[in-house]
C-alpha cells in the first residue's frame, strides 16, 4: 500500500482504479489540535478508515500518528484536504493544511 506523509503535501498522486493508499500525519491532541478531513478525494476516491494511534503509554504530551486509508474507486480527479485545527475553530483558520491532488486511471 502506498503511503503519503507530510513530505507529500501539495503533490499529485497517480493511481489505478481499486488501488489503496494511506496518508499518515503526526498529531498531538493534548495541544487541542487535531487533523480534520475536509475533502476525501471524491468522486475519484473514497475514505475507508480514519484512525489515531497514540504514543506509547505513559508518555504524555508526545505526538501520535493519525492515518487515513483511501481507495481509488473511479477514473477522474479529486483532492484530499486535511486541516490541523482546534475543534472550535473554523477550517479556514487551520494552523496547518495538507493537500494531495489525486488522478485515477482505469
Amino acid at each position: 500500500m502506498q503511503q503519503c506523509n507530510e513530505s507529500s503535501n501539495g503533490q499529485e498522486l497517480d493511481l489505478q482504479t481499486g488501488q489503496k493508499f494511506e496518508v499518515r500525519l503526526p498529531e498531538n491532541p493534548t495541544s487541542g489540535f487535531r487533523w480534520k478531513l475536509v475533502s476525501s478525494g471524491e468522486p475519484a476516491c473514497e475514505a475507508l478508515e480514519d484512525v489515531y494511534e497514540p504514543p506509547d503509554p505513559g508518555i504524555h504530551g508526545q505526538e501520535g500518528m493519525h492515518y487515513w486509508r483511501f481507495e481509488a474507486v473511479q477514473a477522474g480527479y479529486g483532492q484530499i484536504e486535511l486541516a490541523y485545527r482546534r475543534s472550535w475553530e473554523p477550517a479556514e483558520n487551520a494552523a496547518r493544511r495538507f493537500t494531495l491532488e489525486i488522478r485515477v486511471k482505469e
